[in-house]
């Protein structure tokens, strides 16, 4: 799949030059590679094996672009995976079940990025102890 490459390598970017980036409140140094290495592959692959300190490790940069957009892909395959068997049950003499592209792409604008949203605005209302500033 041409997406796991180019979401591995966003990841471990994030991981291991995160020094570099914004969002990073705690001045947090970046990580070793094989730990950036080792995030990433396991975020890709669903492993969600953490290897580190969670916010203490992670700025928050790493964890909205490198970890978060994994989990974004991550669902929206299985959304995608799920309409196609959906589909080929269904529709048992078509010569074909869909473009998994387009279902990939309705699954994150459609579904993932409106309930996130929703879900962010509940989350930070104003009594709510996490923010962005690093400070609890």
């Amino acid at each position: 799949m041409s997406s796991v490459p180019s979401a591995s390598s966003l990841s471990i970017w994030s991981n291991a030059a995160r020094a570099f980036y914004p969002f990073n409140p705690l001045s947090q140094p970046s990580i070793a590679p094989d730990l950036a290495f080792n995030t990433a592959i396991s975020f890709i692959t669903n492993a969600n094996w953490q290897a580190y300190a969670g916010e203490t490790t992670m700025s928050h940069f790493t964890q909205m672009v490198g970890l978060t957009t994994n989990k974004f892909l991550d669902s929206a395959v299985a959304m995608a995976m799920a309409v196609a068997l959906i589909r080929a049950f269904v529709r048992r003499e078509a010569d074909a079940i869909g473009n998994f592209w387009v279902d990939l792409t309705r699954a994150t604008l459609y579904v993932l990025l409106p309930l996130s949203i929703v879900v962010a605005l509940v989350l930070n209302r104003p009594r709510h102890a996490a923010n962005p500033s690093g400070r609890g």
